[in-house]
């Protein structure tokens, strides 16, 4: 009996260790998460919740694999150290290299390292050193940060907290589900989907046509903000899915005038060698460059009209300036558009050649008397507002598109004087005559300054003088002088450039014109009509008097051909070469016994062996060293 106890004692020691050995593995751990609010640098703190159930929990294993590809990760490693029972940790990757990204899983392990199944997965962080190329789809797990100016070219999902550096560049369609972080300048191509959860956007972030937001109050668009109607001057909670206010004060609609004091912030918009058009919508903005050698932003930025440069302001936001074309007077905002980097240590972007803009304008800002065609884009170069030549005007749509080769600010206006030629918006169609409404009483061209002057008067409408050469068109603005207003003569005046040899002066209102090519020939040019019609002079039935000015006409230089014959003799000096001496030498031979070859014998080894010392040995691969961020073991 007693063998018998001593028996079981000893199987019961025997089961008990061996139960100690092979303890339960505990369950996952749950809850993994990086605390994004709380990352400083390249230090991630983690958390997560202890298992449930199973063995007792010695200590922890974090694992990790490293992108290899967008939304492709190399084979989980354990990484070479262990945490205890705890449950948080602040992992330290400050020697990572920037632009490495991983995820994360942990694992808990008994004292007799029992595993058990891997927690949840969570992106475990990495600083963006540069705009990856993510043309494809792709999944991002919770928490990626993105580089400035990344571009998504595709639709992709993004998980939550995602982080977005400066002007970030959306594809159109894009949904988001989840809340995010993102930074200023934010460009959201059209139909963007934001009504599953409200976001936080911040000032200078642009939105496409067609986007949606929720709409139960939670969402706000701050001021500085650009959704497609305009420029948020006031922030809005949002109660409809386009966010559209129902009091216009709170936004600056395209093309119409900014009250002056206000001066919204800028917006940054990323161009690309493959992707040179830039599209505001809230500001009716469309440029196409044709020529993006490096990738980079571009500035837009509204001007408040109080410091808009060389002009004096006016009423209800309206600016004048005198321009090559004469004195404009503007009927929408001002717009500074420039290749710049949106912070320092930015790329800004790098254009050459032309640049096409449209910009809209609303008509209801045109002054009475002033027809669309008359309106030009005016272009501040050098320190001084000029008027563009190569433009349209699509006054269906309420647009003017103009190409330009620099970028500086732009606004839209038309002759400062709503009274040009006289006519106003009554219209006497006999005002010279039968059928006569148009009065030009002289052309005018100063070969000392260049500039062009046209005296006319209009009973019908106002007047619209063009000067047209062989290569460009412009429209003439109201001199500075006007001293015939009493005699019912309004002056208009333009600049030719100094080698202009002829220009068409052209003549209108909304019933006559008028007509003519000049001739400059080195000399000045005052020519005078007489008539009581609007027409040219050939249709007035009158010979026009002509007062050449004072000119010289130089004669023309004969040209002399004269052809010089030079003879001189030429000496060739003779080169003697002295003959080489040619010195007998007696070679000395010796003989050198040949040499006697010991043939050298080496071992035949077979596959999988080498020979070390004569001896074939078993070839031992190297096996590579595992590594993760910065550890290797």
């Amino acid at each position: 009996m007693k063998i018998l106890k001593i028996v079981f004692f000893v199987l019961s020691l025997t089961l008990l260790s061996v139960s100690s050995v092979y303890a339960a593995a505990p369950s996952a751990p749950t809850s993994f998460a990086v605390d994004h609010a709380s990352i400083s640098g390249k230090s991630v703190p983690l958390t997560w919740t202890a298992p449930a159930s199973g063995g007792t929990v010695d200590h922890y294993v974090l694992q990790g694999g490293m992108e290899t590809s967008p939304g492709s990760y190399s084979e989980w490693m354990d990484l070479p150290f262990s945490i205890g029972a705890v449950t948080s940790y602040t992992l330290d990757t400050s020697e990572a290299p920037d632009g490495v990204y991983y995820r994360l899983r942990i694992v808990a392990e008994t004292a007799s390292d029992e595993s058990s199944t891997a927690s949840n997965i969570v992106y475990g962080g990495g600083v963006p050193n540069e705009p990856k190329n993510y043309a494809t789809a792709v999944t991002f797990l919770e928490g990626r940060h993105f580089a400035d100016m990344q571009d998504f070219e595709a639709i992709n999902t993004f998980g939550a907290n995602s982080n977005f550096d400066e002007a970030t560049k959306f594809a159109a369609e894009q949904d988001f589900t989840d809340a995010q972080i993102f930074d200023k300048y934010q460009y959201f191509d059209d139909s963007t989907d934001f009504t599953a959860v409200a976001q936080t956007f911040a000032t200078g972030t642009s939105f496409g046509d067609g986007t949606t937001f929720k709409s139960d109050g939670t969402q706000s668009l701050v001021a500085g903000t650009i959704p497609s109607f305009g420029v948020m001057l006031d922030s809005f909670a949002c109660d409809s899915a386009s966010c559209l206010p129902s009091d216009d004060s709170k936004f600056l609609a395209p093309g119409d005038l900014l009250a002056s004091g206000i001066d919204p912030v800028a917006t940054y918009t990323k161009i690309k060698p493959t992707d040179k058009t830039l599209t505001v919508d809230g500001l009716g903005l469309t440029m196409t460059f044709e020529t993006v050698s490096a990738a980079g932003t571009v500035k837009t930025d509204l001007y408040d009209p109080a410091v808009i440069p060389s002009s004096t302001l006016g009423d209800a936001g309206k600016v004048s300036m005198v321009t090559n074309d004469g004195t404009v007077e503007t009927i929408g905002s001002v717009i500074d558009l420039t290749p710049e980097e949106s912070k320092v240590g930015g790329t800004p972007a790098s254009t050459s050649g032309t640049i096409t803009i449209t910009l809209p304008y609303k008509e209801a800002n045109i002054p009475a008397g002033i027809e669309e065609s008359q309106l030009t884009m005016l272009h501040y170069v050098n320190g001084e507002w000029d008027t563009e030549d190569s433009c349209t005007v699509d006054t269906a749509n309420n647009k003017i598109t103009c190409t330009v080769t620099s970028l500086s600010p732009f606004g839209i206006g038309g002759p400062a004087s709503s009274n040009g030629g006289g006519g106003k918006t009554n219209c006497d169609s006999n005002g010279f005559g039968n059928n006569n409404s148009l009065r030009v009483y002289q052309v005018m061209y100063d070969i000392d300054t260049y500039e062009v002057q046209v005296q006319a008067y209009s009973a019908c409408g106002s007047i619209l003088a063009k000067l047209s050469t062989s290569t460009q068109q412009s429209i003439l603005g109201l001199s500075l002088e006007q001293t015939l207003l009493d005699d019912r003569i309004v002056v208009y005046s333009g600049y030719l450039d100094e080698s202009d040899e002829k220009f068409t002066i052209s003549v209108q209102n909304k019933r006559n014109s008028f007509d003519e090519t000049f001739y400059i020939n080195d000399k000045s040019i005052i020519k005078k009509y007489g008539g009581t019609t609007g027409y040219t002079s050939e249709q007035q039935g009158l010979s026009p008097t002509i007062i050449p000015a004072q000119t010289t006409i130089p004669s023309e230089r004969a040209i002399t051909s004269i052809s010089q014959t030079i003879e001189e003799p030429i000496t060739v000096e003779k080169q003697t070469v002295a003959e080489k001496s040619v010195i007998d030498q007696t070679q000395s031979m010796q003989y050198t016994p040949e040499p006697i070859t010991v043939e050298k014998q080496t071992a035949t080894c077979g596959i999988g062996t080498e020979p070390v010392n004569g001896i074939c040995k078993i070839i031992i691969p190297d096996e590579p060293q595992p590594c993760f961020l910065f550890w290797c073991w």
